[in-house]
């Protein structure tokens, strides 16, 4: 997962003429025709990270997109009170749903007017080598191209929290490309794998002996440490350490009381404390040193932890 990536990348602009939405759309090898009449309005907006892909679009016309949707790509999204009044493939959808579109799918869509999703899409060989570290199976393999699925009310409000949270650190290039914008995409990719697959999952080993679970706490202990000023995600610690994300959660509970990235975080946290105490540099200095890019979430999970402002502790 680890391999050389395009530089982060934040797309949003106005689009107020079908004919850009559709040159937007027909870059993808889509056919967009606009079945409505009046005046074209929308919005595109497109974070793109190392792993995933988050778009949202607005618009206020009756839209047809026809074709082959982006070669080797899975993408998800949900369908709303905002976007349920179309046909997919001819069929109408109740809100709830999740559409699904993998690497080898047709689009057949008319739209909602007065339409609005968010889409996640990532590469197919990021999702399978991610899927295989997460749930020690390969969901590629045998995905349909296109299909619906209703997956619970959880996991569509965590997809959905995940994408906002990915959203939000777009307007930050930087921040982006930083541990915090490396979690959020983990994040995104997780919550986009439980919800695209919900009934796949290979053996999970949860019966793994007491020591054993002990044994792989400290094997992830050692991976934390070893990484500590670089982004770590669950994905990573999964693929490294052979571990199912269930089974290492687990065991990291029994031993910290908290998750794997939970405590990767802690101890970033109590680094940067020791630095901050020391005085040899300022708060924003301490803070990227150790991953914290977004200065105000660093405040903020500062002061949970230890009671007090980043200040303070720097002021002693």
């Amino acid at each position: 997962m680890d391999r050389r990536r395009p530089p982060a990348a934040v797309v949003s602009e106005r689009l107020d003429d079908f004919d850009r939405f559709a040159a937007v759309h027909s870059g993808e090898g889509l056919r967009v025709e606009q079945l409505s009449a009046g005046r074209f309005v929308g919005a595109y907006a497109s974070v793109r990270g190392a792993l995933i892909r988050a778009t949202t679009l607005e618009f206020n016309q009756v839209i047809m997109i026809r074709g082959r949707a982006t070669p080797g790509r899975f993408a998800v999204y949900a369908v709303s009170p905002h976007n349920a009044d179309g046909l997919w493939h001819g069929r109408r959808l109740d809100p709830g749903r999740l559409v699904v579109h993998g690497p080898d799918s047709t689009a057949d869509h008319r739209s909602a007017r007065d339409c609005r999703l968010t889409e996640l899409s990532v590469q197919a060989e990021d999702l399978a080598l991610a899927a295989l570290a997460l749930l020690r199976v390969d969901v590629v393999r045998a995905a349909d191209p296109w299909r619906v699925i209703g997956p619970p009310p959880d996991a569509l409000a965590a997809i959905d929290r995940a994408t906002r949270v990915m959203l939000a650190l777009g307007a930050d290039p930087v921040v982006l490309a930083s541990s915090e914008g490396r979690q959020a995409e983990e994040d995104c990719l997780r919550m986009f794998i439980r919800a695209a697959f919900p009934a796949r999952g290979g053996p999970e080993a949860l019966d793994l002996p007491l020591g054993g679970r002990a044994a792989l706490a400290r094997r992830a202990e050692e991976l934390i440490r070893s990484r500590l000023r670089d982004p770590v995600g669950m994905i990573e610690l999964c693929s490294e350490l052979g571990a199912g994300e269930r089974t290492l959660r687990r065991a990291c509970l029994e031993r910290w009381g908290m998750g794997p990235i939970a405590y990767y975080r802690s101890l970033r946290l109590n680094a940067a404390r020791a630095e901050l105490k020391a005085g040899a540099a300022s708060v924003s200095e301490v803070a990227r040193r150790w991953g914290f890019h977004h200065l105000g979430n660093f405040a903020a999970d500062y002061r949970r932890a230890f009671g007090e402002r980043p200040s303070q502790t720097a002021r002693r």
